[in-house]
């Protein structure tokens, strides 16, 4: 009887961290997508700006260039995102100072340093 109850009183143990986890994983994400969604609303209107002008080069240039519409929205889906540098990293991503954003990244910091 006390090993089904040690199990028991485990398994309640394993199911209230997992709730905690899941919880802060749920938070995590939610703060993520507001950071996103914030960055996105600057970015849109200079993904499209770059698109515009690149179709643009391409309309002036006439057919024999190799920059198409398409091509032009397809190089520019990830704008703003970071470049990779020679070094084989990642540059810096825009608008990643903004309010929603830092709060994201403390939360997360918060999160790995409680998790050691």
């Amino acid at each position: 009887m006390c090993v089904k109850m040690m199990n028991a009183a485990l398994c309640v143990f394993v199911l209230l961290i997992s709730a905690d986890i899941s919880a802060g994983n749920t938070v995590l994400k939610e703060l993520e997508r507001r950071c996103e969604d914030a960055r996105e609303v600057k970015i849109a209107p200079l993904r499209k700006k770059a698109i515009e002008d690149c179709v643009e080069a391409y309309e002036k240039e006439g057919r024999y260039t190799d920059r198409t519409p398409e091509k032009c929205e397809l190089f520019y889906r990830d704008y703003g995102e970071g470049e990779h540098v020679t070094t084989g990293g990642q540059g810096k991503r825009m608008f990643d100072d903004l309010p929603e954003c830092l709060e994201f990244y403390d939360a997360e910091k918060a999160s790995k340093k409680d998790s050691k």
